[in-house]
């Protein structure tokens, strides 16, 4: 079952006390690379950014049972970005994952809504 067919979709619950120890964790972790973020030039920033996405699509791939093309993924990156001049052609499917990644990651702070988890099922 999806995790929009749950019938508490999407009001889920959860219970605090076994969630915050490892989202205590993560923020531990995180820290460091938000701070290390507000030091990089834009430049450095988005080549750090473009590095992260590169391997967050390919790991996200291969759980989804999917082998992406390391140099497609990386062209489709640096062409949303507006990162380099890449002589590269990127495939449909890297072309996708990347945009669906990228819409993710700039929402992340939002409700996730139907519409956004329908919107890439047409194109």
């Amino acid at each position: 079952m999806w995790i929009w067919q749950q019938t508490n979709w999407p009001d889920f619950s959860y219970q605090a006390a076994l969630i915050l120890p490892a989202l205590e964790n993560v923020v531990k972790s995180v820290a460091p690379l938000t701070l290390l973020a507000t030091e990089l030039d834009e430049k450095q920033r988005l080549t750090l950014e473009s590095q992260v996405l590169l391997e967050e699509a390919l790991a996200t791939a291969k759980i989804e049972g999917e082998m992406l093309d390391r140099e497609s993924v990386r062209s489709s990156i640096a062409r949303q970005l507006g990162i380099g001049i890449t002589q590269q052609a990127s495939s449909k499917s890297a072309q996708a994952f990347v945009t669906v990644l990228l819409e993710a990651v700039r929402t992340a702070t939002q409700t996730l809504t139907e519409k956004q988890l329908f919107q890439f099922l047409s194109k």
